[in-house]
């Protein structure tokens, strides 16, 4: 594994890449507050065959913070890759691989440059629950006035925040665990650990969020589609209505998932067993070997 760093769009860009470079470039781009390093797992097991890369995105892991005091804009993230992607393979459309906000970020893309992605996996990344037009307004003040507060969570240890995420995620080998923390963590004071994720991420965004708007860019692709959902899934936690009866939860996961996945002109979809949303975390080899499967007859 090697770390590099690249000037994206005004930002000191981290990214991590396993294999030679002259293999195919595959690129991976992970999910909201995780970081590139922890697909080193999944990398491990396809560095013979591809280059592999993948950034922090900005403000997550050991990429620069954003400058501005907003926060940050979905689209962002969506020109950044891009520049990504103009770096590594500025003549040939890429494979690429989007886990959960990932997933939405290279769905968007996609769809505005069709003829640069050659094949996708999507891994869990639909987007989240629609909201009304008629909370625009108050979205919108509670944003503007501020009236968020920032996540300052911290944490005694490492192998505090481990054993935290153990319980999140219990079908994750405790010793990736803590390498996973220690790829996730920085210590602010003694014994005084955050995450390396900027504070200002988890400030609401002042847009409502609605797939119609979404949709015309799943249209556009024009590479194979794998959407990949874990056995354990927690989508619903995410998509469904938050008025809506617990009961029915699941049943609206399942209908919402396939009625967003039929946007795209075509698409294949796995469920791995065994293994919760963090899938790289959980069974990085059994991903690996589906990644290997679809892209060799993509």
């Amino acid at each position: 594994m090697k770390q590099e760093f690249l000037k994206i769009n005004g930002l000191n860009y981290s990214l991590w890449t396993w294999g030679d470079p002259s293999l195919p470039p595959l690129f991976f781009i992970h999910g909201f507050a995780d970081s590139g390093k922890n697909f080193e797992w999944v990398a491990e097991h396809l560095k013979d065959q591809y280059f592999c890369i993948a950034p922090d995105l900005r403000g997550h892991g050991h990429s620069e913070k954003s400058k501005s005091p907003l926060g940050y804009f979905f689209y962002e993230y969506v020109a950044d890759i891009h520049q990504v992607f103009e770096h590594y393979s500025p003549n040939k459309p890429v494979f690429a691989i989007g886990h959960s906000m990932g997933g939405n970020i290279v769905s968007i893309y996609g769809g505005a440059c069709p003829d640069r992605i050659k094949a996708f996996i999507n891994i869990e990344g639909l987007g989240i629950r629609d909201r009304s037009r008629e909370t625009a307004p108050k979205v919108f003040s509670n944003w503007l006035l501020g009236k968020a507060t920032h996540f300052k969570q911290v944490y005694s240890s490492i192998s505090d925040f481990a054993e935290k995420m153990k319980k999140r995620n219990p079908l994750c080998p405790s010793e990736r665990c803590l390498s996973i923390a220690e790829n996730l963590l920085i210590e602010k004071e003694k014994n005084q650990f955050a995450l390396r994720v900027d504070p200002l991420h988890f400030l609401p965004n002042p847009y409502i969020y609605r797939f119609e708007n979404v949709a015309p860019f799943f249209e556009e692709h024009k590479g194979s589609i794998l959407f990949i959902e874990s056995e354990h899934t927690n989508m619903d936690s995410w998509m469904t209505p938050l008025d809506l009866d617990p009961k029915e939860k699941e049943a609206f996961r399942v209908k919402e998932t396939e009625r967003r996945l039929s946007f795209y002109p075509g698409h294949q979809k796995i469920i791995i067993k065994d293994c919760g949303h963090m899938i790289h975390y959980d069974l990085p080899a059994e991903l690996s070997q589906e990644i290997k499967a679809f892209f060799k007859v993509s």
